[in-house]
């Protein structure tokens, strides 16, 4: 009955059967050396629809000795303790069908790649909840980076999701990375990969200190009604990141849309715009956009910036189109549409 349950719970993605020791697991080799799996969990009642820890690893001593090394990515706990790992485990948790950011990605691939280095046997193993959109992100951007490393200019985000969509998921079953705002960063850090030096010191040097960001203005164009009332029904709020302990990210609510604000309505272009008075001390350049707790839209303020020169000082606009964000709980279903697009502004200066 577990075993029946467990494989409901891990479609659509392939089964991973191990003969020799025949046990079943929710896993795959996406390369000799890269693992992507859903995560383990040693709690009883978990047990009864996800793959039980001690199986985890005895598949992994009996396959690969003592070369392996696990990559948490679950911001809801990883679902067991490291002893249970015996270490052999590091942490990079970011909540679940969200987008990790360019500091996690960076570290994590850095890591993985040092661990793959180390020994001509090593495997790195990653993992999520259900072992698709974050560590599937992650591993992604690990192939990207590989690929860079060795001056492949063939390699695109496209083809890299399609190996790893072919490797994890059933035939027919969709893309591995299917949540709009995971690829659009998968798209970030090719860029970061791919463009000058300069940008990526540049990149760098601004993502490190300590900015005053406020939000010049948000203009909502062709809302299903043009009427404040209306727009005020679709609880719409920003957040953005901030860092955990555990070298991950947890969401933190920066604004939310209320009756004080100024605003502007104006009938004939069918828009609203309104001018927040919100100024907020952050690092995180990512921000998420939410219409009704539901339907979210996660950008990167730098890369959406476009600019190596800067005069410390970092502002720009990015248009939000209805198409693509995503819907509940990462997929496309986004209900009826309520806007073409939204255009938020921005700007950010070093904190004095």
């Amino acid at each position: 009955m577990k075993a029946l349950v467990r494989s409901f719970v891990a479609f659509p993605k392939l089964p991973y059967y191990d003969d020799q020791l025949k046990i079943q697991l929710d896993l795959a080799y996406i390369t000799p050396e890269l693992i992507v799996s859903s995560g383990p969990v040693n709690s009883y009642y978990k047990l009864f629809y996800r793959y039980p820890i001690h199986d985890f690893v005895k598949f992994l001593h009996f396959r690969h000795g003592e070369r392996w090394c696990v990559w948490d990515f679950r911001g809801e706990g990883a679902g067991y303790s490291d002893s249970d790992l015996s270490g052999h485990v590091r942490h990079h948790p970011f909540p679940d069908h969200q987008a990790p950011t360019i500091q996690i990605i960076k570290k994590s691939v850095q890591e993985i790649d040092e661990w793959l280095k180390a020994h001509e046997g090593n495997i790195a193993v990653l993992h999520c909840k259900a072992g698709k959109g974050r560590s599937g992100t992650i591993a992604c951007a690990y192939l990207i980076y590989n690929s860079h490393l060795n001056n492949d200019d063939t390699t695109t985000v496209e083809n890299i999701i399609g190996l790893f969509t072919k490797k994890r998921m059933r035939p027919s079953a969709g893309q591995g990375i299917s949540i709009i705002s995971q690829t659009r960063y998968l798209n970030y850090w090719y860029r970061y990969l791919k463009e000058t030096n300069k940008f990526r010191e540049s990149h760098d040097w601004f993502d490190s200190h300590d900015t005053i960001g406020s939000i010049k203005y948000i203009k909502f164009n062709n809302l299903t009604t043009n009427s404040w009332n209306y727009l005020m029904s679709l609880k719409f709020k920003l957040f953005s990141y901030s860092p955990t302990y555990d070298d991950g990210a947890e969401l933190k609510n920066l604004f939310n849309l209320e009756s004080h604000h100024k605003r502007e309505v104006n009938q004939k272009e069918n828009c609203i715009t309104v001018y927040p008075k919100t100024s907020f001390l952050k690092t995180s350049k990512d921000l998420k956009m939410t219409i009704n707790g539901l339907i979210y839209y996660w950008f990167n303020m730098y890369f959406e910036t476009a600019t190596t020169e800067f005069d410390n000082q970092l502002q720009g606009s990015h248009l939000i189109k209805w198409d693509q964000c995503d819907g509940i709980k990462g997929t496309k279903q986004r209900g009826v549409k309520v806007f073409d697009n939204i255009e938020i502004a921005w700007v950010f200066q070093l904190k004095e």
